[in-house]
């Protein structure tokens, strides 16, 4: 067994036996290196209430290269289905360090990902796609990654 899959395969057991309270996070059944979670939008933003899915990809030299980061509920920040830029994914991969994983990648998002600009726009830009959706219920389901925790999200403006 390789040095990543043994790597990854301990992550995912820490998250299994340890989970955190604003996500959830495994990896496919058939595939290691292709992670799906769902989190919940970070409070005190725009973005509070919401949950988001997403998936990361893992490289085969991981934990040494950095993965990609994509969301794939419409989020009024991010488009969906593209690589996102943040300070611990493969669109900085001089900032990346062996010692973070998932967890990391995940609690980090908190701090870069819905606050921060994409990339390519300067700090002054307004979000390129308008307001995010908002998860509809007054009292959300509880943290899955199951499909239908991410298709009944509905776009409407804060």
């Amino acid at each position: 067994m390789s040095r990543s899959v043994k790597r990854i395969m301990s992550e995912a057991k820490e998250l299994q036996e340890c989970p955190a309270a604003d996500f959830v996070a495994a990896p496919l059944d058939d595939n290691l290196f292709e992670w799906h979670f769902t989190l919940r939008g970070v409070a005190g933003t725009a973005f509070e209430g919401g949950r988001y899915h997403g998936r990361i990809m893992l490289p085969p030299e991981y934990p040494f290269k950095p993965p990609s980061i994509f969301l794939l509920t419409p989020n009024g920040r991010f488009e969906t289905g593209r690589k996102i830029c943040l300070s611990v994914s493969a669109h900085h991969p001089e900032s990346w360090q062996p010692a973070w994983g998932v967890r990391t990648i995940l609690t980090a998002r908190e701090k870069d990902a819905f606050r921060a600009r994409p990339c390519s726009l300067p700090a002054s830009s307004p979000p390129p796609f308008g307001s995010p959706p908002r998860w509809t219920p007054a009292a959300p389901p509880p943290l899955s990654l199951s499909p239908i925790a991410t298709t009944t999200a509905t776009a409407h403006p804060r």
